[in-house]
């Protein structure tokens, strides 16, 4: 269940999209290049590099949508904060524990 106003909420999907694309545009990219994955393994990140791009749009629509009053933009800022904190966490334990 999710909890806080629908900005606060989308505002964690705002975050992890916008990611979430970065990689997938990053890693479609290098991983051929430069360590010859095969074009048929990089489907999921060429489908999340699209689709995240529209994801990302809609989270920020909704979060200028609901964020008026600036109690709500600085909790929408301060979750954001928290949320990016919590992606890169994520990956430097994946980094850890597979290098």
């Amino acid at each position: 269940m999710l909890a806080g106003s629908p900005a606060e909420n989308r505002t964690w999907a705002l975050v992890n999209e916008s990611m979430v694309c970065r990689y997938c545009e990053e890693f479609a990219t290098y991983l051929p290049k430069h360590y010859s994955v095969p074009e048929d393994a990089l489907e999921f990140f060429r489908v999340h590099w699209v689709a995240d791009q529209d994801h990302t749009q809609r989270a920020a629509q909704v979060v200028k949508s609901f964020a008026k009053s600036p109690q709500e933009q600085n909790r929408v800022r301060l979750i954001a904060k928290h949320a990016v904190r919590f992606k890169i966490a994520k990956f430097d334990g994946i980094y850890r524990e597979y290098s």
